[in-house]
C-alpha cells in the first residue's frame, strides 16, 4: 500500500470508522475474550489503536512496510518488522486471534499466505479478515492500491475450506457505498497512482466525511446480500 493511502486513511476517515463499527458488531465478544491478538499487515496502526481504546487490549502488529510502522499510532502494542513466511519459533501457535484487514487482496497466492498465518494461530483461535467485495467494482483504483482481486462470499467460504478452516461468521458491508465505487470505476482515470488513490479515497471536506459516515450506517449487519466489503471469521474445523 502506498504512502498516499496511509496519509488519507486516518482514524477520522468515514470508512475507517465504519469498518471498525462492523468489526465490533460481528466480533466484539471475540475481541473481549482475546488474550493474545495480532494484526498482520498493521500498517500505521489505526485498527490497533481503535481496539486498544475500545477494549483495553494490546494488539501486536506485523508489517513489512517500515515507513508505516514508523508512523504507527498504537500506544500499547508491540510492533514487528516481520515476514510471517519466516515462521519464527517464538510465534508458533502464539495468538488466539489474528486480524488481516485489507491485506490478502494484495497477495497473489492468498491461500499460501493464509497457511503461513495459521502457523501463528492457536488451535482454538480464529482469523478475522476484511476484504474488498464485488468483482464488478474492480477498477483503476484497485490497481493503484495494489489489489489483485475483489471477493465474493462464495470465494471467501472456499478460501476457508482450502486452508481447512470453516467460515464461522461473515457479512457484507458497505452497501451504501456501492454507487460511489461504481462511479469511481468509470470516473477515476488519472495517470499517476497517487492521484488515483487521492481521488478515490479522499472525502474532500469534513462535512462530506460526516455525511458519508451517516449514510454508511444505513444497512443491517450482519447480512449476506450485498456490499462493497466482506468481514469474515475463520475457525479451525475441530475447534
Amino acid at each position: 500500500m502506498g504512502e498516499e493511502w496511509f496519509d488519507l486513511a486516518t482514524p477520522r476517515h468515514f470508512w475507517m470508522i465504519r469498518r471498525f463499527e462492523v468489526l465490533k458488531k460481528l466480533c466484539g465478544d471475540r475481541l473481549k475474550r482475546s488474550t493474545r491478538c495480532c494484526e498482520i499487515g498493521c500498517g500505521h496502526g489505526v485498527l490497533q489503536a481503535q481496539i486498544e481504546f475500545e477494549y483495553g487490549i494490546a494488539v501486536d502488529g506485523f508489517d513489512l512496510h517500515l515507513g508505516a510502522l514508523k508512523q504507527n499510532t498504537s500506544s500499547r502494542s508491540r510492533l514487528y518488522y516481520y515476514d510471517i513466511r519466516e515462521k519464527m519459533a517464538e510465534f508458533n501457535h502464539h495468538y488466539d486471534l489474528l486480524l488481516l484487514f485489507d491485506v490478502i487482496e494484495h497477495i497473489e497466492q492468498d491461500v499460501e499466505f493464509l497457511r503461513a498465518c495459521q502457523f501463528h494461530l492457536q488451535h482454538a483461535g480464529a482469523i478475522i479478515i476484511n476484504v474488498p467485495a464485488r468483482r464488478e467494482l474492480f477498477s483503476r483504483y484497485d490497481t493503484a492500491a495494489g489489489h489483485v482481486r475483489r471477493y465474493t462470499l462464495s470465494h471467501v467460504k472456499n478460501l476457508a475450506r482450502r486452508i481447512d478452516m470453516r467460515l464461522a461468521e461473515c457479512t457484507y458491508w458497505g452497501f451504501p457505498f456501492y454507487p460511489l465505487l461504481l462511479a469511481r470505476k468509470f470516473l477515476v482515470r488519472r495517470s499517476s497512482d497517487s492521484s488515483i488513490i487521492r481521488a478515490g479515497m479522499s472525502p474532500k471536506t469534513t462535512a462530506i466525511n460526516s455525511l458519508l459516515l451517516w449514510i454508511s450506517r444505513a444497512e443491517f449487519i450482519p447480512q449476506r446480500l450485498f456490499g462493497t466489503s466482506i468481514l469474515a471469521v475463520f475457525e479451525n474445523l475441530s475447534a
